[in-house]
């Protein structure tokens, strides 16, 4: 037994042995083929991406099936909207995708294919000077005027003598992925119920905030907010009602503050405010006046007259802290003190 497990152990390395063999025949066979494609021009219906390995090899259904469209190295590539008089043409998924006949660009500038009929990234994009393979984003028009947002990715095409000869643009729609990204990312960073910046939000927006004071010599406040008197609200109206309520109070917090400020809601029932002051400004202490005024007054919920009230937290950079925690965690504490001297104030 001992024997033929050494013996099967043996086979299987020379199996591995002779895949990696073949495996590099194969790529050096297709990189010599690649070569010999582009050293002769056939790439109308090709697409050749360079991977970070030492090879250029691409599934060949995506190569003929992705749209194309190939430029004449002589166009004035210092331009971010060149004309496309030496175009030379474009594939069938092109014309799927942005609706554009083979020869309806013909002579057009590049911002023909841009939202707003401007120069815009793509230009930038198929105008930058260099060798090898680089891509990007861009909002492009369709020949019937509707948008999407395109992916594009140039390939420089070189001669023997390594003479830039061709510029290859391969184009993909990617409206609805980049779509899908901006949902997740908002999922991640904003509230579901209110709609305000969660905690992670609030942090890396208070983190902008403080390299901000640490250049300009100035201040950020963060206050800390926590409803009085909300639990009764939801065990006498229930839940739903609760979860009005503190829309409405988001609502309020956010028209008392600027653009540049941040009102966010860590959960339940508080929430954060961050803002930029000045030093001895009372900004922060101004806000916070105005903030339980705000709260104090009577909400209009579900046909009811709620009354709340809120203690309101202060801390300051860099008096009371130098990060996001350390000051979220400082104003906590300022409005349990807050709280402990009878409610509907504010403590530093």
């Amino acid at each position: 037994i001992l024997l033929c497990r050494y013996h099967l152990t043996n086979f299987q390395n020379l199996l591995c042995i002779l895949q990696t063999m073949f495996l590099t025949l194969y790529l050096s066979i297709f990189h010599i083929f690649h070569k010999i494609l582009y050293l002769h021009c056939h790439i109308i219906s090709f697409k050749w991406i360079t991977f970070h390995l030492c090879c250029t090899v691409i599934p060949m259904d995506r190569i003929i099936n992705d749209p194309v469209i190939i430029w004449n190295h002589d166009l004035s590539f210092g331009s971010d909207d060149f004309c496309i008089s030496f175009h030379l043409t474009v594939n069938g998924a092109f014309c799927a995708i942005t609706g554009f006949s083979p020869g309806a660009l013909e002579g057009q500038p590049v911002s023909s294919l841009c939202a707003d009929g401007e120069p815009c990234e793509l230009g930038r994009l198929v105008s930058q000077t260099g060798s090898g393979h680089w891509s990007g984003d861009f909002d492009g028009r369709r020949a019937d005027g509707s948008h999407y947002i395109g992916h594009a990715v140039i390939s420089a095409v070189t001669d023997s003598d390594e003479h830039q000869v061709r510029r290859v643009v391969l184009l993909s729609d990617v409206t609805e992925l980049r779509r899908k990204d901006r949902e997740m990312w908002h999922q991640a960073n904003f509230d579901r119920l209110t709609g305000l910046p969660n905690r992670a939000l609030l942090a890396d927006r208070i983190d902008s905030m403080l390299r901000r004071a640490r250049r300009n010599h100035t201040e950020v406040a963060v206050l800390f907010i926590d409803l009085d008197d909300f639990k009764p609200v939801n065990d006498d109206f229930g839940h739903d009602v609760g979860d009005l309520l503190l829309r409405e109070v988001a609502g309020r917090l956010r028209r008392l503050f600027r653009d540049e400020d941040t009102v966010s809601r860590l959960g339940g029932d508080e929430f954060v405010v961050a803002m930029h002051t000045e030093p001895d400004s009372g900004l922060s202490q101004n806000a916070a006046d105005k903030i339980v005024a705000s709260l104090s007054a009577p909400f209009q919920v579900a046909g009811r007259s709620l009354t709340i009230s809120c203690s309101v937290g202060i801390a300051r950079f860099p008096d009371d802290g130098d990060t996001a925690d350390s000051l979220i965690q400082y104003a906590d504490h300022a409005m349990y003190r807050a709280k402990k001297q009878g409610r509907a104030r504010w403590s530093l």
